[in-house]
């Protein structure tokens, strides 16, 4: 697969959803685990590139290496055109996921799934019994504490299991929290799997929340929807973080493509 660095991060130059699920569904043979047996599938945008750099640097640091980054978000694959090779296709973890997760069911792969509610568990294990899920109570992103403890509880249930895929559907940077907590615990299982943390995806295809029109969606505009339907909560992020995030655009431009003095 060709890549694309970007703010450090090597996003993967694939051509849609479908090649991507095809190298993951078969990920030993693919060379995945050559440097670890968990290995994480990352698909930053660029509200989380800006997070990357501003609040949460210690997870830039230890996600920056993950074994499959996937560009989501339209400024990403705009930038990525300037590369050579050039990002080809925004890959979301919405689009992903329902191509990945039929393939799992067909191959008969195990998963295991970290969920905001019940419900969204449920409905997934009604249509694949080889899975299992857990959901965290509420907490707080720097309730490191908790993080400990919920990851304690359900360390043995994923062992148990030996999934390959471990999917968690929680916000930024909660998931990703847990992700690693995970990671740190199987390091040295006997088994290889791969972590996922896309957030909402599984809302989204269980027809649980609804996403920007595609029209939206093609234009890099699914911000400004998202902004429209819920300015309160997402003003700031939106405000705010696109001018963070432009300001880190012409400081990477800027290192990249500006000659250095002799």
């Amino acid at each position: 697969m060709e890549k694309v660095n970007l703010f450090g991060l090597d996003f993967w130059s694939a051509s849609d959803e479908n090649q991507v699920a095809d190298i993951l569904i078969d990920a030993s043979n693919q060379g995945l685990f050559q440097n670890n047996n968990i290995e994480f599938i990352i698909t930053p945008n660029a509200y989380d590139i800006t997070l990357f750099f501003t609040r949460n640097t210690d997870i830039y640091d230890a996600l920056r290496h993950s074994a499959v980054i996937l560009p989501d978000g339209m400024p990403l694959v705009w930038l990525g055109k300037l590369s050579r090779p050039a990002l080809k296709k925004r890959i979301t973890g919405s689009d992903l996921f329902p191509v990945l997760w039929q393939k799992i069911k067909e191959r008969k792969k195990k998963a295991f799934f970290i969920l905001p509610s019940q419900e969204i568990g449920n409905k997934l294990s009604q249509e694949y019994s080889d899975m299992q899920f857990a959901v965290p109570a509420f907490f707080e992103e720097t309730d490191d504490a908790y993080i400990q403890e919920f990851v304690s509880d359900v360390i043995e249930k994923i062992r148990d299991l030996r999934p390959d895929f471990i999917f968690l559907g929680l916000s930024n940077p909660k998931q990703q929290k847990i992700a690693l907590k995970v990671e740190t615990l199987l390091h040295s299982d006997d088994f290889n799997c791969l972590i996922a943390p896309i957030g909402a995806s599984f809302e989204f295809y269980l027809n649980m929340k609804k996403r920007a029109p595609l029209f939206f969606q093609k234009i890099g505009g699914e911000w400004f929807y998202r902004l429209l339907k819920e300015p309160k909560r997402m003003w700031k992020r939106y405000t705010l973080g696109n001018i963070q995030f432009i300001f880190l655009t012409i400081r990477f431009l800027a290192k990249k493509y500006i000659p250095k003095k002799a």
